[in-house]
Formats: C-alpha cells, structure tokens, sequence
C-alpha cells in the first residue's frame, strides 16, 4: 500500500463523500434529500469498493466536487437563530435543488 498525501481540497472532497455516503448506508432516501443527489448518485457512492473512493479523489485533484451555497458571506453574517430562515430564501447553485426534487419525486 502506497502513502498519499492528500491537499486540504482533497482532503474536504474525500470527507463529504465519506459523509454521503456513509449516510446513504444507514437511509439512501433521507440522504439524497438532505444532500440533494439523485438516488443513483448514493447507489453509486454505496456501491464503490475498497479504496475507490480515495483514489476518485486523488485523481480529481485539485477540482472542487462540491461548492458552497451562493452568498455563503452574507449568510454566516446573520445571528444565528435566523440562519436557518436565511438558508431555506437563499438559492442553491446550479443543478442542486433540482437534484434534490428529482430524488423526492
């Protein structure tokens, strides 16, 4: 086995899909909602063997997978009691919101 030293955008790209799809193990459904990816993108993450995942994200490199919602500033300015109220106006990027209406659909 190889050593790879991963770079901090690597290191975040490999974690979120840890996350999904380790979510995905435990409710495929309530993780495509909460992630808003299409079930056959957590099919696909759950399907993956061994160290697959790893080596996907050391041969994107240096390419963000996932990017932060639009106005991310604007949104960690508001207290925090009304962050979620902020969240829920603010428009998703490109493609995510419908990703995650076609999984509920």
């Amino acid at each position: 086995m190889t050593s790879t030293s991963l770079s901090t955008l690597q290191r975040f790209n490999l974690s979120y899909l840890q996350l999904i799809r380790d979510a995905a193990l435990v409710d495929k459904a309530s993780a495509c909602c909460c992630f808003g990816i299409p079930l056959a993108d957590a099919d696909a993450l759950v399907s993956l063997p061994g160290d697959a995942l790893l080596d996907t994200v050391v041969q994107v490199g240096q390419e963000a997978l996932f990017v932060p919602r639009e106005g991310l500033r604007s949104f960690l300015r508001v207290p925090a009691p009304v962050a979620t109220l902020v969240a829920a106006s603010r428009p998703l990027r490109a493609g995510t919101r419908r990703a995650a209406e076609h999984t509920a659909a």
